[in-house]
């Protein structure tokens, strides 16, 4: 009897402790962050068709799509900074410097739309934390760092390589409003949704709207 005991108590033991680990392990790879955070915000289109960057971007996101899959027209922007003091000019007033890519190139149809579904692949930051997870984590999962782009209270960090371009994008509907989204040191923001570039994962996100203006006929 004293022998059944002991075996059953280890038993309860072994099954309390690997519960234990499962739910840790669990909590570990579950979402890490709140889905829904800050309040939107609207981002304005300037005259010039391109977007008005605010001075300061906070950090806004909610679940669902982030863009409308079926714009008819999805356009680059492009901004300089020349000499790295915060201003941003319009790419031609470069006076003999390197090559500047055109403040504005269009998708048009089908481009656009294979595009605004590269836009809605981007991952919110718990999606983009857990795939970090999955590919650098070892048997353990490791937890969130601080100052990683989910990280809305870190301090945002970029080297400093002249001459700095800032890009954000135009998506452009037949039957809705045209959609303005902005780079943050986060990711991409419409000022309701913001969705994590992986940056591990090239190409980035301009380079393949670029290959698509490249390839349209």
């Amino acid at each position: 009897m004293g022998r059944r005991w002991r075996l059953a108590a280890a038993l309860g033991v072994v099954v309390l402790a690997a519960g234990g680990v499962v739910i840790a392990y669990v909590d570990r790879i579950g979402p890490q962050f709140p889905t829904v955070y800050g309040t939107p915000f609207s981002i304005e289109i300037g005259d010039d068709g391109c977007p008005v960057i605010p001075e300061r971007v906070p950090f806004v996101d909610a679940p669902g799509q982030f863009v409308a899959p079926d714009p008819s027209e999805a356009i680059l922007c492009t901004r300089v900074d020349l000499d790295g003091d915060g201003t941003f000019e319009p790419p031609d007033s470069n006076a003999g410097g390197s090559p500047i890519p055109p403040r504005q190139r269009t998708l048009h149809g089908a481009a656009a739309a294979e595009f605004a579904a590269l836009l809605n692949q981007l991952p919110d930051r718990n999606g983009a934390w857990r795939d970090w997870q999955r590919r650098h984590s070892g048997l353990w999962p490791d937890a969130p760092w601080e100052n990683g782009p989910w990280d809305v209270d870190g301090e945002c960090l970029d080297p400093l390589m002249l001459p700095v371009r800032n890009f954000s994008y135009v998506l452009r509907y037949p039957d809705r409003p045209d959609v303005a989204i902005i780079a943050t040191c986060h990711g991409w923001t419409d000022g309701t949704r913001t969705r994590i570039p992986i940056t591990y994962t090239p190409p980035h996100l301009t380079d393949e709207f670029i290959a698509l203006y490249e390839s349209q006929p």
